[in-house]
């Protein structure tokens, strides 16, 4: 990205059913994350609102729990078959802990690789600053035509329960952004209101496809911010750590859900460098 590029897309309606598979579209995409670090190794004690504790210990590349609270009810948004990480007695899985500005980091959990159907993603993005840290527990379920995936988000305390959770905003509304993944890969997101973004795909094997999609959003900081989608097509979810910093945006995260072209386990972390396109005003 060492020249000035022009993305802008001419093209006609693309339908986004008929778009590529997930590895396809997504192969690349990691050229600007940031490495893994070891430097949070050790075990991060998180606390639920309800009572739940689970040691989160990471060693490497590996992380590992035990449930030390149980929760006083499990934390099943979509009903009493959803899978709750806070009532897993035990495990671990593969791991990867990437670094943002201001004592911030990306915690990724593969839980039970696999065992591909049943496998579940446990997504944090730390606060180590204020001791919380925003928790994304996905899983894939089927639907009987197709897998689908689920997502369930809470706050939790991090070495003891914490009276600041993070909480969903809107702050985000009327921005729109670009983000270019990798030398291949670009898309705008346009922040519609408090739950809905449509995104583009500027370069890739998704150009010119276009999508709404639902989304929540949760503050960190004044310029980062924690922001989840799920896919209305196909079945995966994202979690994305957008920071808005001027002259240094970037875009890190993650999609956990199920590819049912090849039918497999779909997973993989990227990062994006950014710029604001415009910013909406809706005064008339």
């Amino acid at each position: 990205m060492s020249e000035t590029r022009d993305y802008i897309d001419h093209h006609d309606f693309h339908d986004v059913e008929q778009g590529p598979a997930f590895q396809e579209w997504t192969k690349g995409m990691e050229q600007f994350r940031p490495d893994h670090t070891s430097d949070l190794d050790g075990t991060l004690e998180l606390h639920r609102e309800d009572g739940g504790v689970l040691a989160l210990t990471l060693d490497g590349r590996t992380a590992r729990w035990t449930v030390a609270k149980a929760p006083s009810s499990p934390v099943q948004p979509f009903g009493a078959d959803d899978p709750d990480w806070f009532t897993r007695e035990s495990g671990e899985g593969s791991l990867t802990v990437l670094p943002l500005p201001d004592d911030i980091y990306f915690i990724d959990v593969i839980v039970d690789e696999a065992d591909e159907p049943n496998a579940t993603c446990a997504t944090l993005v730390y606060d180590k600053r204020k001791n919380r840290a925003l928790v994304v527990y996905t899983w894939t379920y089927d639907r009987g035509d197709m897998r689908r995936t689920r997502s369930a988000q809470y706050s939790v305390g991090v070495g003891g329960p914490s009276d600041d959770p993070i909480e969903r905003t809107t702050d985000l509304v009327g921005r729109r952004a670009m983000w270019v993944y990798s030398d291949n890969h670009a898309y705008e997101h346009i922040y519609l209101n408090y739950g809905t973004y449509a995104w583009h795909c500027l370069a890739g094997p998704e150009r010119s496809i276009a999508d709404v999609d639902q989304t929540k959003t949760f503050k960190i900081t004044d310029e980062i911010y924690v922001f989840f989608v799920t896919e209305t097509v196909f079945p995966w979810d994202g979690v994305f750590v957008l920071n808005f910093t001027p002259g240094a945006m970037t875009n890190i995260g993650r999609f956990f859900g199920w590819d049912p072209t090849p039918n497999v386990l779909a997973h993989n972390t990227f990062g994006a460098r950014g710029r604001i396109l415009n910013e909406t005003e809706y005064v008339f």
